[in-house]
C-alpha cells in the first residue's frame, strides 16, 4: 500500500485482480491509516478507481463504511471506474443511498457520473432510466451527455426522447446533445435539422453547439455552414463558438476570416478572437489590431487589453483609451486603471497624471468612475 501512488492504473487493477473479495477489503481498510493529502487522495482514488471496474458492488459497499474525507474520495473514484455494463446498479445502489450518510450534493454527483457511464454501453435504458429521475437529482450535463450517447446510437429514438421529457431547461442541454451526437452518426442530417429549427432558442444552443464541434476539425465548413444560418442570433452564437475554436487552431487563418464577416457580425466575435490570440501571442494579436478600424477594431482592443493588463497595464491601457467609441472606451478603460490602481497603485497613478490625456479623462481614470 505504501508503494501505490507510484503505481499505474494498470498495475494495481492486476494486483487486485489476483487477490480475492476478502483480501482485497483487507487492503482498504489499511487505507483509513492516511492522513489528508494530495498523495493519501492519489492512493485512495487509484485504489478505488481499479476496485470499482473488478467489482463495484464491494468497492461502493466499503467505500460507504468510510468517513469523512475519505470517503468522498473512495466513491468519487469508483464512480470513475464503474464499467458501462455495472452503471446501473451503481446508480439504483447511490439513489438508494440515505441523505444521512452522503451529502446531497455527492450522491447527486455520483449518481450524475454513473448515468453517463450507463449510457455509454446501454444508451436507450440510460435514457428510460434519466427520464423517470426526479429532475433535482440530474443536472445539465448528465441531460446532454446521455443524449448525445443516444443520438450516436440512434438520432430518431434521441429526437423522440428529447421532444417528450424534460423541463425546458434540460430540453435546451439534450438537444445540444442530441445535435452532437447525431453529428457524429449522420452530419447532414444533424446540420439539416439545425438549420431548420434555428427560429427557436434552443435551436440556437444546437446550431452553436454544432457549430462548435465542426470547428474543431474544419473551422473553414463550419464557417461556412454558419453563413447559411437564416436566424441573426443562431448565426452570431456559431459564429462566436467557431472564432474561439479557430484561434486556437490558426488565429491568423481566423482573422482573416472574421475580416470577411459583415461590420457587425465581425465586431461581435473580434474581442473573443484576440482575448484568445493574445493569451498565447499577445504581439501577434497586437499587429492584426494594428490593421483594422472601425468597429472591430475597438471590439478587438477590448478583448485583447482585458488579457495583457495583468502582464503589461500601461500597454492594456493605453490600447483601451485608443477605442474610438467613446461609451466602449469608458466601460473598457475604468476597470483596467482601477485593477492597475489596486495592483500597483504608485506606477500606474503616474502614468496616467502624465499621460497626454485631458484633465477630466485623467479624473475619470484615477476616480474609477465611468
Amino acid at each position: 500500500m505504501d508503494q501505490i501512488a507510484g503505481a499505474s492504473f494498470q498495475q494495481v487493477h492486476d494486483l487486485l485482480t489476483s487477490r480475492s473479495r476478502e483480501a482485497i477489503i483487507r487492503l482498504a481498510q489499511q487505507l483509513r491509516e492516511l492522513q489528508p493529502g494530495a498523495l493519501s487522495n492519489a492512493k485512495i482514488s487509484l485504489f478505488f478507481k481499479a476496485w470499482g471496474q473488478i467489482d463495484p458492488a464491494s468497492a461502493l459497499q466499503t467505500a460507504m463504511g468510510f468517513d469523512g474525507w475519505i470517503q468522498g474520495v473512495a466513491l468519487e473514484a469508483v464512480a470513475d471506474g464503474v464499467e458501462p455494463a455495472g452503471a446501473s446498479a451503481f446508480v439504483a445502489s447511490m439513489r438508494q443511498v440515505s441523505p444521512e450518510l452522503v451529502s446531497s450534493s455527492l450522491r447527486q454527483r455520483l449518481i450524475e457520473k454513473g448515468i453517463i457511464r450507463w449510457a455509454q454501453g446501454d444508451p436507450v435504458a440510460a435514457a428510460e432510466a434519466l427520464a423517470s429521475f426526479p429532475k433535482s437529482e440530474i443536472t445539465r450535463q448528465a441531460w446532454l451527455q446521455v443524449a448525445e450517447s443516444l443520438a450516436a446510437h440512434d438520432p430518431a429514438t434521441a429526437l423522440d426522447w428529447v421532444q417528450k421529457n424534460g423541463d425546458p431547461e434540460s430540453v435546451s442541454a439534450a438537444t445540444q446533445g442530441l445535435i452532437s451526437g447525431w453529428w457524429q452518426k449522420d452530419p447532414a442530417a444533424a446540420e439539416a435539422y439545425a438549420r431548420a429549427n434555428s427560429d427557436t432558442v434552443v435551436g440556437q444552443q444546437a446550431a452553436s453547439m454544432l457549430a462548435n464541434r465542426m470547428a474543431v476539425s474544419n473551422p473553414e465548413k463550419a464557417a461556412a455552414w454558419a453563413a447559411q444560418l437564416s436566424n441573426p442570433d443562431a448565426r452570431a452564437m456559431s459564429e462566436l463558438t467557431i472564432s474561439v475554436a479557430w484561434a486556437y487552431r490558426d488565429p491568423v487563418a481566423a482573422s482573416r476570416w472574421v475580416e470577411t464577416l459583415p461590420p457587425a457580425d465581425g465586431a461581435a466575435i473580434a474581442g473573443t478572437l484576440s482575448s484568445s490570440w493574445a493569451r498565447n501571442d499577445p504581439a501577434g494579436a497586437a499587429r492584426w489590431i494594428s490593421s483594422l478600424n472601425g468597429e472591430i477594431r475597438d471590439s478587438a482592443i477590448a478583448g485583447y487589453s482585458s488579457v495583457v493588463a495583468l502582464s503589461n497595464p500601461a500597454d492594456a491601457l493605453a490600447w483601451a483609451l485608443s477605442i474610438e467609441n467613446e461609451r466602449m472606451r469608458t466601460r473598457t478603460a475604468i476597470p483596467l486603471a482601477t485593477g492597475w490602481l489596486a495592483r500597483q497603485p504608485q506606477a500606474a497613478r503616474q502614468w496616467i497624471e502624465t499621460s497626454d490625456l485631458s484633465p477630466a479623462e485623467k479624473s475619470r481614470l484615477l476616480g474609477g468612475r465611468n
